[in-house]
């Protein structure tokens, strides 16, 4: 008889249900040790934000990755699945890519380091609305139409964030001449 390991995340707690840009979260996730074996080649955890529920990771955005080496060996526990398990703690703050409703995507052996009995059950997504700030002008006043150099012309504008998300940062607004 053969026995693998099968590393599942069991569970996870992510913002719900609204996370914005440039916002510091925490995350958690337990890793659970399904299988009949000891997992005893190092893995790494990662957690991705995605548009949708499949992980896909040329489009979505990693976030985190952890090695999970410091739990070698997860050995499965029938009589007590808490001692086949780990569960990890981290602050992120989210990047800028995603908004409306989209995924926190939870993975452990994301690179395939640690052979187990089933490959196909390694991830848990989890729903999220993902908030953005989006500036725009709203109003100006009509300037004159001709001007000195070095005359003063008075110029007006109003912005107005019309995103769902707060702003995170400071910035600056322009004006060009042209004509």
């Amino acid at each position: 008889v053969i026995s693998d390991p099968d590393l599942t995340v069991s569970s996870a707690t992510t913002p719900t249900p609204t996370a914005t840009w440039g916002q510091k979260v925490t995350i958690s996730w337990t890793v659970r040790n399904a299988g009949t074996g000891a997992a005893t080649r190092t893995w790494y955890d990662r957690v991705y934000l995605s548009q949708d529920a499949a992980l896909n990771s040329d489009t979505d955005i990693l976030v985190l990755s952890v090695n999970a080496g410091e739990f070698i060996p997860l050995s499965p526990d029938a009589t007590d699945p808490a001692k086949g398990q780990y569960t990890i703690l981290k602050e992120v703050t989210l990047p800028s890519g995603i908004s409306g409703p989209g995924y926190f995507i939870i993975v452990t052996d994301a690179t395939g380091g640690q052979t187990e009995s089933h490959e196909t059950n390694n991830t848990l997504a989890q729903a999220v609305n993902f908030s953005a700030a989006d500036l725009e002008v709203t109003a100006t006043n009509t300037p004159p139409l001709s001007a000195s150099w070095g005359e003063q012309i008075p110029l007006y504008w109003k912005v107005t964030n019309t995103g769902s998300g707060a702003t995170s940062t400071s910035w600056w607004d322009m004006v060009f001449l042209s004509d």
